[in-house]
């Protein structure tokens, strides 16, 4: 097997632009249409819910309280039947959250939390977090140290996709490919059994090296330096 120098992988991929760039833009394709037409979408809905306290409190004081009661099985059970979703209670426990913001450290008696639903139907998961953040408005209401609560409901519910990532699938996918087309090149040329080097022949037979006759390409090349210099 021969040795593979910085020049010799400078001439390879020279050599074999056109592969490498097919390969890559195949594979780059491939990606592209693996990630927009076969891969499951998914998305995520999200409102947010204004909590004012009697008391001064955290962001984060009351979160894990909001979140078992967003997460009850009597709620989302109640959920699943007003709204008909094809989605068991054990999997929308999974898909929906409340939190607050954790940078706020301060303690005051209003705080901005906000209510996520996700899911593969862009519709429903904005439906679900709409009626959510009604219904858990009025749960939060019974609790003692809570004054009132302000749901922003349809008027402030964004919805963007999450998964799956078109660029980063595509990009990663393109780079495998130019990765992958520089090995095969490599290793083809590693491979190859034939001289490539007029030092592997003497090693090989034993044999000095009397003269070497250029390729037409080669031959070109000197022509042109050799002319370059004379002006």
């Amino acid at each position: 097997m021969s040795k593979i120098n910085l020049k010799d992988l400078f001439r390879l991929i020279k050599n074999n632009i056109i592969f490498v760039l097919a390969f890559t833009i195949i594979c780059t394709g491939i990606g592209y249409a693996f990630s927009h037409y076969v891969m499951k979408k998914t998305f995520s809905a999200t409102t947010s819910i204004v909590v004012t306290t009697k008391t001064a409190t955290s962001a984060t004081s009351d979160e894990d309280q909001y979140q078992e009661m967003l997460r009850s099985n009597r709620l989302l059970r109640q959920t699943k039947e007003d709204l008909k979703l094809s989605t068991s209670v054990g999997q929308l426990i999974n898909d929906v959250s409340i939190h607050g913001n954790k940078e706020d450290v301060d303690k005051s008696t209003s705080h901005t939390y906000w209510l996520t639903v996700g899911g593969d139907d862009a519709a429903q998961c904005r439906k679900t977090a709409n009626y959510l953040s009604i219904h858990l408005q009025k749960q939060l209401l019974t609790l003692r140290n809570v004054e009132s609560v302000k749901s922003y409901g349809h008027n402030q519910t964004s919805l963007m996709q999450t998964a799956p990532h078109y660029k980063k699938i595509t990009l990663t996918w393109g780079i495998a490919g130019l990765l992958i087309s520089l090995l095969i090149v490599v290793f083809a040329w590693l491979y190859d059994r034939s001289f490539k080097r007029s030092s592997e022949i003497t090693e090989a037979l034993d044999l000095p090296v009397l003269g070497i006759i250029p390729t037409e390409e080669s031959a070109a090349v000197v022509d042109a330096k050799r002319k370059d210099s004379q002006k």
